[in-house]
């Protein structure tokens, strides 16, 4: 077992020992999009990542490079199997069931619009039931506007009045739906991730709406795993 997939495993270790792969990502003071991203396999983690979580959690130096670092503490490390092809839905974690989460808000399919409880916390006054494997973080929010809403029938659109069902603990890849959020105020929106030359946009499904640079002003919240009309 080489280093990465150690580190890996530790990491997952840590995420079931704190409840949330949330509750680790605060606690290490960084974006849960980022540890995300490490526990599914889909960036590695590296030396300084491993020693900030170290600190993080009080522990001794080295200690996530150490094979079954915390099964001796009672923590099983289950083996995490992602998968990365044609599908915009994929697990998003090994426990399989069936459960409820919060439609909360609205996100804008234009160009920025408000966006409130982007990250719900306990109820809401609408639940609908999640996809199979869905994390407990997950929610499902509903579109506004038409910027994704596709002019050509035979391509995927998602127009107003839809239900995306937002993951925030899958990592997200180019050609993904997913919800994006301005740093500095409450607004969201819900678009297609693109890269262009080495750079990133947010690309509507409606041709008539231009493409939103990413230029650091934004970060993206989650990936979008479900579609769904709701009458």
């Amino acid at each position: 077992m080489d280093i990465k997939e150690i580190r890996r495993r530790n990491l997952e270790a840590l995420v079931r020992k704190e409840g949330s792969l949330r509750a680790c990502a605060d606690k290490a003071s960084m974006s849960q999009s980022q540890l995300s991203q490490v526990r599914t396999g889909y960036r590695n983690m590296g030396h300084s990542l491993a020693r900030r979580l170290e600190n993080a959690f009080g522990l001794p130096k080295y200690k996530m490079d150490q094979p079954f670092a915390f099964e001796s503490a009672g923590h099983q490390i289950a083996e995490s199997r992602t998968h990365y092809g044609d599908t915009n839905v994929e697990p998003a974690n090994n426990n399989v069931g069936v459960r409820k989460a919060p439609v909360v808000s609205y996100v804008e399919a234009g160009l920025w619009g408000p966006a409130v409880d982007i990250h719900p916390v306990g109820c809401a006054d609408e639940m609908e039931l999640a996809p199979v494997g869905a994390s407990d973080e997950s929610f499902w929010m509903r579109v506004k506007g038409d910027s994704m809403t596709n002019p050509d029938p035979s391509g995927l659109s998602v127009p107003a009045g839809f239900l995306i069902h937002v993951e925030p603990n899958q990592a997200w890849g180019i050609t993904d739906l997913v919800v994006a959020k301005l740093d500095d105020s409450e607004e969201a929106t819900f678009k297609m991730l693109v890269e262009d030359a080495g750079q990133k946009y947010l690309k509507p499904l409606n041709p008539t709406y231009p493409m939103i640079k990413i230029n650091g002003n934004c970060r993206i919240i989650g990936k979008v795993t479900e579609i769904k009309r709701k009458l």
